[in-house]
C-alpha cells in the first residue's frame, strides 16, 4: 500500500492536471455549454482533490474524518485546527 507521502503526490499530479485543463478552458470567450460543463466539472474534481489530501493526512494522524450531512465543511474545520491548513485557507476554500 502507498504510504502518505505518494498517496499526496498522485493526488497533486491530478489536481495539476485539472487545473491546466481549466486554464485552457477560462481563457476562452464565448464558451460552449460543454466547456461550462467542462470547467464545472473540473472545478469539483480540484474540490475532490484537495478533500482526498486532508482526508489522507487525518487518517494517518489517527484523526477521525467527520461523517455528518455537513462533512465537508466539517473536514475544513478539522483540517484548520488541526493545522494541516491554515484558517485563511480553510474559510477560502469554504467559498467553493
Amino acid at each position: 500500500m502507498a504510504n502518505l507521502r505518494e498517496k499526496v503526490d498522485v493526488e497533486l499530479e491530478n489536481i495539476s492536471s485539472v487545473l491546466a485543463e481549466l486554464k485552457k478552458i477560462e481563457d476562452k470567450p464565448d464558451k460552449t455549454v460543454a466547456e461550462l460543463a467542462g470547467m464545472g466539472t473540473f472545478l469539483h474534481n480540484f474540490y475532490t482533490g484537495i478533500e482526498n489530501i486532508l482526508k489522507q493526512i487525518l487518517g494517518a494522524k489517527g484523526i477521525s474524518v467527520p461523517m455528518s450531512s455537513s462533512w465537508h465543511r466539517d473536514l475544513l474545520i478539522r483540517a484548520s485546527e488541526e493545522k494541516i491548513i491554515t484558517e485563511t485557507t480553510r474559510r477560502q476554500l469554504a467559498k467553493w
